[in-house]
């Protein structure tokens, strides 16, 4: 998957459809959600092997601000990673946040 890509398709789709007057019409709406779940599943499995994470880890995206953010187990704890590592993850795949629960 060509993430780059993939991303700018879905925030097209998105700002293309966002000010109709009718919520999006049921196939477009069906295609946004499934790009953006399988964006987020990409983004989740990219973070979980550079963290070394096996348990539960969350990924959702923003449509307003078209960025990721990620929720992890605090029992799931990174420290071992380099902090610029994260920061390196966090600018390729556009993770806002990353927060333990």
């Amino acid at each position: 998957m060509e993430f780059e890509k993939e991303k700018r398709d879905l925030d097209k789709l998105y700002s293309e459809h966002k000010n109709e007057e009718e919520v999006f019409m049921k196939h477009v709406w069906d295609e946004y959600e499934n790009k953006k779940k399988n964006l987020e599943k990409f983004v989740e499995a990219k973070f979980k092997k550079l963290s070394g994470i096996y348990g539960n880890c969350e990924v959702k995206y923003d449509e307003y601000f078209q960025n990721f953010k990620i929720k992890i187990n605090k029992y799931d704890v990174f420290e071992k990673i380099n902090p610029q590592e994260i920061e390196k993850f966090k600018l390729k795949y556009s993770v806002k946040e990353i927060n333990l629960f």
